[in-house]
């Protein structure tokens, strides 16, 4: 017994040194293939592009900040915990790069590829990568490694010879074996729609089948009815974000009118959808309460994650499509968070209308984004901070609530807090004139009606 001991001791051992050889192997190749990606984007004076954060899904990593490798110039990643901090960071799929052709010097994407599911989007993915750069380096787990071979998320075998990517099916799919050597160069893109909506949705909700079919449900269904028109407009409501169109203020009602009143003039077709943050009853906003606390005091949102890369799946599937996302107050705030994730490559705009100030300091305002903080008439104490207004506001909005319910005429509680100048009504000269000067200048007088 004694010798068995000692033989299981020496074994376990002689496992735990080869296993951290081959860790250290795999650290000096992804050092390596990241120094070749860099070295080639600057000899074609072009930017480099990491695809897949260097955080990964690792809390250690972001508790230590200690990031598997560097972020390059642009860092892309579906995942916005794997990207925190970059100060370029797209979220969107590796297999639909918003990115125009050959805009990269190089792209490196460390331990990615092996998480998708098929070498059909593998193919995908080195196809997208071939397409934005001039050069594709990749660093990926040895065969010798075993927490390659037990990860429960690694699907394929990845490897590159020279410049020559090949990808190999771990077991069967769909009861064939799929172990076929694949050269990226020559890999033929996936075509379906349907396909590539589940990739995405199974990148953002790995173990929600649920969310991943609604997703999926919903995406197909705006690229389905958006289809052949000129814009999408997306309303992210104020508030709580749960209230349909019927039961909007009247002046949010009268800012969505008047864009689409103007797009209607100008013979533009268009289709409007609303993004929902959350439910209507008060069951709901309780429910959401946490989430929506930690947006407004961090401006991390896991929905504006989810939102990015909606939209950026359908601005990439639509080039000629223009779409415009429209938020009042807590709306607006999404709005630009969504904006921060998405960058200003696509035809993805944003009209912001009274951002509450604790969101203000974390704003980015670019050519694409239209920042409304005053209707011109009244200051609004929301946004700049007039906290004895704001305040009376909100104390009130319980005994405005209960009256309406009084008088039989409930009203969500919401629409109860009044706060004066928090009131950007398109009758306003300073809210609609403002706005048509915006559409003006991206779109040209003629696209809208001017």
């Amino acid at each position: 017994m004694p010798y068995f001991g000692w033989f299981l001791l020496i074994g376990l051992a002689s496992i735990g040194i080869w296993q951290f050889a081959v860790w250290q192997g795999e650290v000096r190749l992804k050092k390596e293939m990241y120094r070749k990606a860099i070295d080639f984007a600057r000899s074609r004076n072009k930017p480099l592009l990491i695809a897949g954060g260097p955080y990964g899904h690792r809390r250690i990593r972001h508790l230590l900040r200690m990031p598997a490798h560097g972020g390059g110039n642009v860092c892309l990643d579906i995942d916005r915990n794997a990207v925190e901090g970059h100060p370029k960071a797209v979220i969107a799929s590796v297999t639909n790069v918003p990115f125009s052709d050959k805009s990269f010097g190089a792209a490196f994407a460390s331990h990615l590829l092996e998480h998708l599911p098929t070498t059909a989007a593998a193919k995908q993915a080195l196809a997208e990568l071939n397409r934005v750069a001039d050069g594709v380096f990749i660093a990926s787990p040895s065969r010798q490694s075993l927490s390659g071979w037990l990860h429960p998320d690694h699907h394929l075998w990845v490897w590159q010879n020279g410049q020559t990517t090949f990808v190999e099916q771990r077991g069967k799919v769909d009861g064939t074996s799929a172990a076929k050597k694949l050269p990226s160069i020559e890999a033929e893109p996936v075509r379906n729609l349907e396909e590539e909506a589940d990739l995405l949705a199974m990148q953002l909700f790995r173990r929600d089948s649920g969310k991943r079919a609604e997703f999926t449900r919903r995406v197909l269904d705006i690229c389905r009815r958006v289809e052949g028109r000129d814009f999408l407009v997306i309303h992210n409501p104020g508030g709580w974000g749960g209230t349909p169109l019927p039961d909007l203020l009247e002046w949010e009602k009268s800012v969505i009118d008047g864009v689409l009143g103007n797009l209607d003039r100008s013979g533009c077709s268009h289709l409007l959808v609303q993004h929902f943050r959350g439910g209507s009853s008060q069951w709901e906003h309780a429910l959401s309460m946490r989430e929506q606390t930690y947006f407004l005091f961090t401006g991390h949102y896991h929905l504006a994650d989810e939102m990015a890369a909606e939209t950026t799946f359908i601005a990439s599937h639509f080039p000629d499509l223009k779409i415009i996302m429209l938020g009042a107050s807590q709306g607006a705030a999404f709005g630009n968070a969504v904006m921060r994730r998405i960058g200003g490559s696509l035809n993805i705009y944003s009209i912001e209308l009274g951002l509450i100030f604790p969101h203000k300091k974390r704003r980015i305002i670019t050519a694409k984004t239209l920042a409304v903080d005053s209707n011109g008439h009244v200051p609004d104490p929301i946004v700049h901070l007039n906290l004895r207004v704001a305040l009376t506001a909100y104390f009130t909005a319980p005994y405005r609530w209960l009256q309406y319910r009084l008088e039989g005429h409930p009203k969500n509680f919401s629409y109860c807090i009044n706060a004066p100048g928090h009131d950007y009504n398109w009758k306003y000269p300073g809210v609609s004139g403002r706005i048509e000067e915006f559409l003006n200048s991206n779109f040209g007088k003629k696209a809208v009606g001017g």
